[in-house]
């Protein structure tokens, strides 16, 4: 029988190895070990069921990382800090995707090297970790000076030019970036190397949490950064703002010369920029759609980061996981695994269809999203003022968001192996891609929702306009990274 797919390949070589060892040996391994090294690798030989119990939790994590980050935003926007300099809110969307990308294309690399057995010691993890320290803090602090640059050249269309406010959104930007970065590399190594001794594939847990709680500190250090520079920013100077984004920049060029010295981070940083470029365009698609969505809908913006979050949070993972399966099947860049080509990828029946492993786990992302849904829509409907819950709604809601879900998985399957094909590692490449096309595709979907009830079940979109204009709310976009 020939093998469906990368995991498909991890399992017949490791049936190989098994029947080897038994007609050496006289007795036969164990069937129910959960682990088998192929070659210094460790592959994960998983059940979907097996994928089911370990992803839940890691999943409702990233539900509940994304409501609260909506909620904290929303407390937030009514401080001085964003009500003295107007810049801000443009720079949160930008600055929380271009974050959430690299968090969640780190946690996908480093699932990858911990499967292939390469954070076995403390020296492998600390010099690893030290190493993707730098590299992140770099793509962070280059990635968060353009976005900071981009926010106050558009706030030009509504503000005149205020050359602190500039400065202190610039600080505040790099600041945030520099200490969420720390703080969520260590946070992800540890949740990737304990995942691993546990026995859960760290694929299964590492991109939703970092995904979930990088939106949140992000922001919080958004904001505390801001409240504690706005203070030392006058009319007539603000050097301590200009002093920590001058410092900042010229710390850059040490950490990306240590991140260039591995080639493990040396790939990444010399040839990475282009996805996350990629996934900021694309991502520009979903904001002019949600920009005109939300002046016919005021109501629709509190729908989006869920839509947009928890679809590029699911498809992270069945991406993350297809990167090491492809990593640890040994197959070098370039080359696809045997009896397939890019055609056996471009079949959207596979995705679901395919005896392997894969469709399996395709299946229980796609199916197992609906009651996370459900929760959710009705948990904003309880704390949210400006709707009125009907099921007609969070029914046809769910139906939206299946449809997104199912078209992200093909996808996936595509985007992965077609980079794989020519050459890119999808580890560095396919998560900023596919969360952006979340993004895209949850907004126009859930715009396209909102016209539909509106045409045929008016009473399902009962919206009750809020005193205050949604002018910072309609702006959110927590993408995992979104």
């Amino acid at each position: 029988m020939q093998p469906n797919s990368a995991t498909d390949e991890i399992i017949q070589h490791s049936n190989n190895v098994n029947s080897a060892n038994m007609s050496e040996t006289g007795s036969e391994q164990d069937p129910r070990n959960s682990e088998t090294k192929l070659d210094g690798m460790k592959a994960h030989i998983e059940t979907w069921w097996t994928f089911f119990g370990q992803s839940s939790l890691p999943f409702f994590i990233s539900g509940i990382g994304l409501i609260a980050a909506g909620l904290f935003f929303e407390r937030a926007q009514h401080w001085a800090f964003f009500t003295n300099i107007p810049e801000v809110v443009v720079l949160v969307p930008a600055l929380l995707g271009l974050k959430g990308n690299l968090e969640t294309t780190y946690a996908s690399r480093l699932s990858t090297l911990s499967n292939k057995g390469e954070l076995e010691t403390n020296d492998e993890i600390l010099w690893t970790l030290a190493y993707n320290i730098c590299l992140i803090e770099t793509q962070a602090i280059v990635m968060s000076f353009f976005a900071a640059i981009i926010s106050v050249a558009l706030s030009l269309i509504r503000y005149n030019f205020e050359l602190r406010h500039a400065i202190l959104v610039i600080a505040s930007a790099m600041s945030a970036a520099a200490i969420a970065s720390i703080l969520l590399a260590c946070l992800i190594a540890a949740v990737v190397v304990l995942s691993s001794k546990c026995g859960i594939n760290p694929d299964n847990v590492s991109s939703p949490i970092a995904a979930s709680i990088g939106d949140l500190i992000t922001l919080a250090a958004l904001v505390g950064a801001g409240s504690l520079m706005l203070p030392t920013c006058t009319e007539q100077q603000c050097l301590f703002s200009l002093a920590i984004a001058v410092g900042i920049l010229l710390v850059t060029p040490m950490l990306s010369y240590f991140a260039i010295s591995t080639e493990n981070t040396k790939g990444v940083l010399l040839y990475g920029w282009w996805s996350i470029v990629a996934a900021a365009l694309i991502g520009c698609g979903g904001g002019l759609i949600l920009q005109k969505a939300v002046i016919v809908f005021p109501g629709l913006a509190v729908f989006h980061p869920l839509i947009t979050g928890l679809g590029g949070n699911r498809v992270s993972v069945q991406s993350s996981r297809q990167c090491t399966s492809l990593h640890i099947c040994g197959y070098p860049l370039g080359t696809l695994p045997d009896h397939t080509s890019v055609w056996t990828y471009l079949n959207p029946f596979r995705v679901f269809c395919a005896p392997g492993l894969d469709s399996k786990v395709a299946i229980v992302i796609l199916f197992g999203a609906a009651p996370f849904n459900v929760f959710f829509v009705i948990l904003i409907f309880l704390t949210a003022k400006n709707v009125h819950f009907t099921w007609t709604f969070v029914g046809a809601y769910i139906l939206f968001a299946f449809v997104q879900l199912a078209i992200l998985l093909y996808l996936c399957q595509v985007i992965v192996h077609i980079l794989w094909e020519i050459g890119y590692d999808p580890d560095d490449s396919s998560t900023p891609l596919l969360t952006a096309t979340s993004d895209l595709l949850g907004t126009g979907l859930l715009y396209t929702l909102f016209l539909f009830l509106q045409r045929f079940a008016p009473y399902a979109i009962c919206i009750q306009m809020l005193d205050e204009p949604l002018i910072t709310t309609t702006s959110m976009n927590f993408t995992s990274g979104t």
